[in-house]
């Protein structure tokens, strides 16, 4: 609900809330962001790999080739697990990186 006024030619780059927009669409009604590829998050490079080769099945009119990429891993798992609220909380993962890159998370932190 916010937007730029292109009218103000003073500020035209300040964002201005539009409280209609609020209304007519009450905040918690928006669906969450789905990603299209779900990615193992300790093995991230082969994962990435599987999910493309499953793409390019789906659509074999699809020209992109993609052979090898980085393993870019952490090894390990978490080593603390908690709940709260029905929620899982995981944490204590390794610094560690194999073969990644400086796109790579850092999962200790």
């Amino acid at each position: 609900a916010l937007y730029a006024d292109a009218n103000d030619s003073d500020d035209r780059l300040s964002e201005r809330f539009n409280a209609k927009d609020i209304v007519n669409s009450p905040v918690g009604t928006y669906p969450a962001p789905k990603g299209y590829f779900i990615i193992d998050a300790m093995t991230r490079g082969t994962s990435r790999l599987a999910e493309y080769q499953k793409l390019m099945g789906q659509y074999p009119q699809l020209t992109v080739g993609v052979n090898t990429l980085p393993i870019d891993t952490t090894p390990g798992g978490p080593s603390v697990i908690s709940e709260y609220s029905g929620r899982v909380f995981f944490s204590g993962f390794s610094g560690e990186i194999i073969d990644g890159d400086d796109n790579s998370p850092r999962m200790s932190s």
